[in-house]
């Protein structure tokens, strides 16, 4: 398999574990050193670890009902060991309404592309600084039950 084919595959896989809530398959294609950017800046500009992000994963995976990942549209550069993914999210369920957003990721792969060893997620920021309001409302008013 040529290490484009790998790189679809892997992004097929991510997704897959993505839209299952499968924690283990969404490190599972991430290499041991593998980092995720957050995107733009004013999302917080953070970026983890494999431990920071499956801690975070652990997290908010619980909050979605219903979530799905939609790919879009993906690009890849062979030369470069880099794909370009276009995606919306819809959940039908959160404590706070429907989450349903859009956003990019831009990835490198290994030489072989079966693994990503890094991300650079860019949100839609408006959309979600106004939806992580909603959530921190929704945690504060839950603290003082």
């Amino acid at each position: 398999m040529s290490a484009i084919e790998s790189q679809k595959q892997t992004v097929k896989a991510l997704f897959h574990a993505l839209n299952t809530k499968d924690i283990d398959g969404v490190m599972a294609v991430r290499t041991p050193e593998c980092t995720h950017a957050v995107r733009p800046k004013t999302m917080g500009g953070e970026v983890r670890t494999n431990e920071q992000h499956r801690a975070w994963l652990e997290q908010a995976m619980p909050m979605f009902g219903g979530f799905t990942m939609t790919l879009q549209r993906e690009v890849h550069d062979a030369e470069k060991r880099e794909c370009a993914v276009h995606a919306t999210t819809k959940s039908g369920e959160t404590p706070v309404g429907v989450y349903e957003s859009e956003f990019m990721i831009f990835l490198h792969f290994t030489e072989d592309g079966t693994k990503i060893d890094s991300l650079v997620e860019m949100l839609d920021s408006a959309y979600s600084l106004e939806f992580l309001a909603k959530v921190q409302k929704w945690k504060a008013l839950k603290s003082e039950v």
